[in-house]
């Protein structure tokens, strides 16, 4: 007995959590999520932008922006930047596992004819 009353109260106490994770969801407004789904926020600093009080002066684009104090990057710039950024990574990720592969089939090759 004693079981089934924790149970229903484990299963009670899961639907309050996703009724009040909808209901913030709703009052937010700005996002239509599922109610098994998180709400991100945003960590900041990215790339050169950290919002902030202070009027900067964009490093990128030259344009006027509202940001921290020590800001360099309006945001859209600094997204674009990190995103350009993570590109390079991965095309150089790419060409880095290609050459191991290459290498690793050379290997192969050699320990073959050795006999190895």
């Amino acid at each position: 007995m004693s079981r089934c009353i924790t149970k229903l109260i484990k299963q009670q106490n899961i639907m309050n959590k996703q009724k009040k994770q909808q209901k913030e969801t709703e009052d937010n407004g700005l996002y239509t999520l599922l109610p098994t789904e998180k709400i991100t926020k945003i960590k900041y600093p990215i790339g050169g932008f950290a919002p902030g009080h202070y009027m900067s002066k964009c490093v990128s684009c030259e344009q006027n922006f509202m940001g921290d104090k020590y800001a360099r990057q309006c945001e859209p710039c600094a997204i674009n930047a990190v995103n350009e950024s993570n590109t390079k990574a991965l095309a150089e990720l790419h060409k880095l596992k290609t050459a191991l592969e290459k290498i690793k089939f050379s290997n192969d090759t050699i320990n073959e004819v050795l006999g190895k």
